[in-house]
């Protein structure tokens, strides 16, 4: 597989996901930030929403192929007839795939923006988001029914993620799926059997982002914390900028991005 480009945000849970899957897979990529919010929500741009309508990150585009969503990166890695195994001989496939239905099936954005400090500055910038694509709608009426779209994305975005019953019953969703990978973990040192995958680089990301909002409780499952260890360990960690605390000179790449268009 040659060269890839992906449009990414290093603070996004999703952006994250396709970061690492891309480090572990050896694919070599060039990096654009495009920043999925303030100051200038560079995801709802007409041209990035013409390449991703969905105006999310990330984006992959390779071999004259758009990958829009990072679920379709994983899938385009999975299949990768080269680079890093990540879906191993010894391991079954539909284990593999279940696991990383699992993680897909958790609301992280919801929890995210329903937490504490971060849901406060949450509320504020979906405001902004939905501002922000009112006037572009307007501004671009060939993008009418792709804006209108995203509007009402944003729209039940912010009903859920201010909705205190809600985001509880997405927390204790977490909690249940994180005690079952620790009781997974018990039998086997991966995710989804005796060797890394694909499943392992989804749940590396869930992981990270729950010790990021303070919710991993490492002690009272003490097999995923074995588990966390070894993937911290893994070069593809740090060269995939995983967060699992907030990180200041991340925070500065994204922002100094915007000075460099």
């Amino acid at each position: 597989m040659g060269k890839a480009v992906l449009y990414y945000a290093p603070p996004s849970f999703y952006s994250q996901v396709a970061k690492l899957a891309l480090v572990e897979n050896g694919l070599e990529f060039d990096e654009k930030i495009v920043i999925p919010g303030p100051p200038n929500f560079g995801t709802y741009q007409p041209e990035y929403m013409r390449m991703n309508p969905q105006g999310t990150v990330p984006t992959l585009v390779f071999d004259g192929q758009i990958y829009d969503d990072s679920r379709k990166i994983v899938d385009l890695l999975m299949a990768a007839p080269s680079g890093t195994l990540l879906t191993p001989d010894d391991v079954s496939q539909a284990e593999i795939e279940h696991w990383i239905d699992r993680a897909y099936g958790l609301s992280e954005r919801e929890l995210a923006y329903g937490s504490g400090f971060q849901g406060k500055i949450g509320a504020h910038v979906n405001k902004k988001r939905l501002q922000t694509l009112i006037k572009l709608r307007v501004k671009n009426p060939d993008l009418d029914l792709i804006y209108l779209a995203k509007i009402e994305d944003i729209k039940d975005f912010i009903v859920k993620s201010q909705n205190p019953q809600h985001v509880a019953k997405v927390a204790e969703n977490f909690d249940t799926e994180m005690d079952a990978l620790d009781k997974t973990l018990e039998k086997r040192d991966f995710v989804a059997g005796s060797s890394y995958s694909m499943a392992d680089v989804c749940w590396t990301i869930v992981i990270a982002r729950q010790k990021m909002l303070g919710r991993a409780e490492f002690v009272r499952r003490v097999n995923v914390a074995r588990w966390f260890v070894l993937m911290k360990g893994r070069p593809s960690y740090g060269r995939a900028e995983v967060m699992d605390k907030f990180k200041l000179s991340i925070m500065w790449k994204m922002i100094s991005s915007l000075w460099k268009k």
